[in-house]
């Protein structure tokens, strides 16, 4: 599959496809999830991308997407499943996480919505 097979998807189908290829995280499927987390327009396949994108952190520059995305844009409607990334791949602490859990965001100072 490459991308423009999953934009051709269903959201609920995006999303599922998302829960198959993050089982394997082979190297071939990491753009799907880096279009999915960087220009998606729907928040679940965005969530169920994040969810999964600590498993390439190892063949990919997952560090380095999920920067690019913190320098991007606001992320607040991403959370918790964007903190978890960012926890999942070394970029913040736990303790930072759990500032977020509790409704702060030290990255970026936006409140988290509950």
């Amino acid at each position: 599959m490459d991308i423009l097979d999953f934009k051709q998807f269903s959201p609920d189908n995006r999303v599922r496809a998302l829960m198959v290829l993050g089982e394997g995280a082979q190297l071939n499927n990491y753009p799907i999830f880096e279009y999915a987390i960087l220009s998606d327009k729907d928040r679940d396949v965005q969530m169920a991308a994040l969810k999964r994108i600590h498993k390439f952190k190892t063949i990919a520059d997952t560090v380095g997407l999920l920067k690019n995305r913190m320098s991007e844009k606001s992320y607040a409607h991403l959370e918790p499943y964007f903190s978890m990334a960012l926890l999942h791949v070394g970029i913040i602490s736990e303790a930072e996480f759990n500032a977020v859990v509790n409704g702060a965001n030290p990255k970026d100072n936006t409140s988290n919505p509950k």
